[in-house]
């Protein structure tokens, strides 16, 4: 039998997927991206615009950034990030007007954000939110004007900052920009490992994109972030098949908390702290296992996308679940194409 894909054992795989991490909880960040995420939402949500606020919320991604870096580096990152993000919005949302144009902008998204990412070292978690502000402003845009989504998004990235100002002067544990964190050079490098990087997370959101449309997926952008969720952090097939294991496995304990939850019916100042305890959690546990990240970002995300639409809970989780699937199947995939075209370029076949 020639040599063939290694696959590691269902053991090993569950093990790699299951265990904890060496490292420390992540109370700072867990604080500073809560009250980021939170902001937003209560002050639209006091104003009577719930709706708004979760959109706005999006812009509170910008806080999750630049955690490991000095605060003097984050003030010189961030506004960049808060860009970003704004700008992904508009292209989602201008382009809410049909699936096809949706597809061109969100691999439009990937591949900028990749290569800004990648090449100025911006750490986790990546491109991967830019593609989601871009998905979830597409899928909101649909109900409401392109131009407002962009502007809400702005607004919760300017307020993102607030905390960052305020946890850099909080004591001990609690303070995440302090200036004793590693410098490093926000430089843009471009070599080829960041090439190669954002060939495999463009291709793969591109077949997302395709594959939803053509088995009419539940919501294009839950297949679309389940694939470059993947392909973001795994660079190999066997690494692919634990990253695999750990985003089924997360989903699932997501969806049980979105169940939860969604039987309680948040509303109002409830819903904005629980949207706050969700983020906190994400960021507490996220670098230390990446099945309970998962349980907490599942169901934020679910409630991000689909808060007042009257959607049936049972509904969002079954449509969740086989988007999940869908998009799982599609980084395998990318990965085992890529995998099979470097054995070809380092052993190709001879010629008869």
């Amino acid at each position: 039998m020639g040599r063939g894909l290694r696959i590691p054992r269902t053991r090993r795989t569950v093990h790699h997927a299951a265990r904890l991490q060496p490292g420390e909880w992540r109370w700072a960040a867990g604080l500073r991206a809560a009250l980021a995420i939170g902001l937003p939402l209560l002050a639209f949500t006091l104003a009577g615009r719930p709706d708004h606020g979760l959109v706005a919320a999006l812009g509170g991604f910008t806080a999750l950034y630049g955690t490991d870096r000095p605060l003097r580096q984050q003030l010189r990152l961030l506004p960049g990030v808060a860009a970003g993000l704004v700008a992904s919005a508009a292209l989602g949302a201008f382009a809410a007007w049909s699936p096809w144009a949706t597809t061109l902008a969100l691999v439009a998204v990937t591949a900028a954000a990749a290569y800004l990412c990648w090449g100025v070292r911006t750490g986790p978690p990546g491109a991967m939110l830019f593609v989601l502000v871009a998905a979830i402003a597409a899928h909101v845009g649909q109900r409401m004007p392109a131009a407002t989504v962009p502007a809400l998004v702005a607004c919760g990235a300017a307020l993102a900052l607030v905390p960052i100002l305020v946890s850099a002067r909080l004591p001990g544990r609690w303070r995440v920009a302090a200036d004793d964190l590693p410098v490093r050079p926000l430089a843009f490098r471009l070599d080829r490992s960041v090439k190669r990087n954002v060939g495999r997370v463009t291709a793969g959101v591109a077949l997302a994109c395709l594959a939803s449309l053509w088995l009419e997926a539940f919501r294009l952008h839950w297949v679309v972030i389940t694939a470059i969720a993947i392909l973001q952090g795994a660079h190999d097939r066997s690494f692919t098949l634990v990253r695999v294991v750990q985003r089924l496995a997360g989903t699932l304990l997501g969806l049980l908390v979105f169940l939860g939850i969604a039987h309680l019916h948040p509303q109002g100042l409830p819903l904005v702290a629980m949207v706050m305890a969700l983020q906190f959690g994400i960021e507490v546990v996220i670098f230390r296992n990446y099945v309970l990240g998962l349980g907490f970002i599942t169901p934020l995300a679910l409630t991000l996308a689909s808060f007042g639409q009257g959607l049936d809970p049972s509904l969002a989780v079954e449509g969740r679940w086989n988007d999940t699937l869908l998009g799982a199947a599609v980084a395998v995939a990318v990965l085992s194409g890529l995998e099979v075209k470097r054995r070809f370029e380092r052993d190709p076949a001879p010629v008869a």
